[in-house]
This record gives structure tokens, sequence and C-alpha cells, in this order.
């Protein structure tokens, strides 16, 4: 087993989530924003991950043959045979429909003093935020404890 690849799958996660939260500042930053060059208010965004093999051999040969899963008789639980890391795949935009507000006095009301409004709700976005720190905090502590048997492993051979 390649020791770094717990550091390879956290780093990947890690990168993923610094785009979520990238995401999550631009729709804060935009939460009054009526007009986008593209055309009515700004549309909230999100990351779109998706789970995807570390490469190399072993996944090759994995994918000519086809994967295989294997009871464990200590606890009788299947795990998977090969490990994975996250890819962004692209940027979402939300699909749900603009609020409507009534300001007659803003420069971009209608005829009947309404102004169409992003639908972002400040919550939400902080409740994103936080669960966004929890897996930064779960994968640094992933890559650490990855050091830390490394650093073991080595010590052990050192003293051989």
């Amino acid at each position: 087993m390649d020791s770094f690849l717990p550091v390879k799958i956290s780093s990947s996660a890690l990168s993923a989530q610094r785009l979520r939260l990238a995401l999550i500042a631009s729709n804060l930053a935009n939460v009054h924003t009526t007009q986008t060059p593209e055309g009515g208010p700004y549309r909230r965004k999100d990351l779109v991950v998706a789970a995807v093999p570390m490469g190399g051999f072993r996944d090759s040969l994995i994918n000519e043959l086809g994967d295989a899963t294997a009871t464990d008789p200590t606890n009788a639980s299947l795990f998977e045979s090969h490990l994975r890391g996250v890819e962004p795949l692209r940027v979402a935009t939300d699909d749900r429909e603009p609020l409507i507000v009534h300001a007659p006095w803003h420069p971009e009301a209608d005829s009947n003093g309404n102004v169409k409004m992003p639908n972002i709700s400040v919550i939400e976005e902080m409740v994103n935020m936080m669960a966004i720190q929890r897996a930064y905090e779960a994968n640094v502590a992933v890559i650490k404890s990855a050091k830390a048997m490394v650093d073991q492993a080595m010590q052990i051979g050192q003293s051989r």
C-alpha cells in the first residue's frame, strides 16, 4: 500500500473544500446583486464533486477485471478493494426562482415596484461554511495520522 495515499486523498478533499469555500464567499458577496452580466439577479453557485480512483496500475487492473470486495472476518463487514479521492466536476448554478421583493425606490424595480433578488440564504451559506470547516479539520487529522504512522514505521525500520 502506498503510505502517502491517505495524504493524497485528504489533499484532494482539501482542494475541493477550498473551491467550495470560494463559491460560498461569492454567494455571500452577491446576496444583494440584482443584475449580472448574464442578466437578472445573481444565482447561487455550488461545487459538484465526484469520487474518483487515485490512478495507477492497480486501478487499471481493477477497471479491466472488475472491482472486488472482501469480507473482513474480524468484524464481518465489507470494505472496498481500492481507495478514492475527490475531483471537482463543475460549478452548478442554483435553479431556484429569485425572490420578489417590493422596493419601489430600487433602481432595478419594475413598474409594480418589485425587484428580483438572489434566492440566497445567508444562514444556509454559513452552515455550509461550518461544514467545510469540519471537513477541513477531519482531513487535516487524517494527514497528521498518516504522517505519524509513516514516522513510526521509519523509526521501527531504523531500530532493526
